[in-house]
């Protein structure tokens, strides 16, 4: 037997819920939550929404029963459409092939399947076309796991078609930048797709204080911000560039002005966080690398009357300053030229 249809009154009374309130309705067991996820881990891209799966495993860790749904898109991207008809037939076939259900760290997955339109001219719209096959996946999940909330990332599309789904549950998204920074300012559409699913949402989780201030005016009623963090592998300490060598008590820029070789610089750790595609601009993250080690090898330099290198970019506030400064305007190429002059000159 289906579940009931509620009232919109009904269905508003209950999605108005707060988070402690549900906790409370449920009384001594576990709180039991579908997770409905656009980006999400699968056989073709194991990375893709690791996020949300790491969350999701937070989550279960933390006490909650949780069951994910993927709103799995049939359509083939449109790089591997623009590679012509064997690439997008081939992604196609994947699409296809991905298991319907899988279990992933012990956490069941399904993936809801669906068509949509291209993401350029629609992608607003996505919600309303995922919204019917998700409403069928979570009534037949409701039946078997009666939850108690709705977790969504991204207000479009998941928000959205869960929003569309019409169950008397409470509904918690979680926004990452694209609702309010892509979405809902490129046409009306988006704007008001974002605003009806913030507005729908009993509480909307926010990766910064600047997106939660974007959900508020965008109709979030309640915000939190919830930082995401990610696991590090562990590197060696690497000795620091003031470091004094134990034999003479010297820094190694006294070794380097003496004709001991080149100062030992510490090597500057920068961790950048996303996937291996383009979008993620991590190309831009090598190109800015550049730049500051160029600027470093530049602030190498010797003042009148000195008797001593120094490195500049650490010590105090001003030369930090100048550093950021010289790196945001240095071209690349120029950095270089005045970096081997000023390299020339030391010898």
């Amino acid at each position: 037997m289906s579940s009931p249809r509620r009232s919109p009154a009904k269905v508003a009374g209950a999605a108005g819920q707060s988070p402690s309130q549900v906790a409370g309705a449920a009384g001594q067991r576990p709180p039991r939550v579908a997770v409905v996820a656009e980006f999400y881990p699968s056989q073709r891209d194991p990375v893709l929404g690791i996020w949300a799966h790491r969350q999701a495993l937070a989550a279960r860790d933390a006490g909650a029963d949780v069951r994910v749904l993927v709103l799995h898109r049939l359509v083939p991207s449109r790089a591997s459409l623009a590679a012509g008809p064997r690439a997008a037939a081939a992604a196609a076939a994947k699409l296809l092939r991905e298991p319907r259900a899988q279990t992933r760290d012990g956490l069941p997955v399904s993936y809801v399947p669906y068509v949509s339109p291209p993401r350029d001219r629609s992608y607003a719209s996505w919600g309303a076309w995922a919204a019917p096959a998700l409403a069928i996946a979570l009534r037949r999940l409701d039946r078997a796991f009666p939850f108690d909330l709705v977790h969504a990332h991204n207000a479009v599309p998941a928000g959205d078609a869960t929003r569309r789904a019409g169950l008397a549950r409470p509904i918690i998204i979680s926004i990452h930048g694209g609702d309010v920074l892509y979405t809902a300012v490129r046409n009306d559409a988006g704007a008001r797709a974002v605003a009806r699913s913030l507005h729908a949402a009993s509480l909307v989780l926010a990766n910064s204080h600047g997106i939660a201030e974007l959900a508020r005016a965008h109709g979030a009623r309640q915000t939190r911000v919830v930082h995401l963090g990610t696991d590090l592998p562990i590197a060696p300490r690497l000795p620091r560039h003031d470091t004094y060598a134990a034999s003479e008590g010297r820094t190694h820029a006294d070794t380097w002005a003496s004709g001991g070789g080149r100062p030992t610089v510490a090597a500057q750790s920068l961790v950048t966080v996303g996937h291996l595609i383009a979008r993620k601009r991590h190309a831009d993250v090598l190109r800015a690398l550049a730049v500051l080690a160029l600027a470093a090898a530049l602030l190498f330099s010797r003042s009148p009357g000195a008797r001593r290198w120094g490195h500049a970019g650490l010590q105090p506030a001003e030369n930090r300053d100048r550093l950021f400064l010289w790196a945001r305007a240095a071209e690349v190429a120029d950095a270089q030229d005045e970096a081997n002059d000023a390299r020339q000159a030391a010898h």
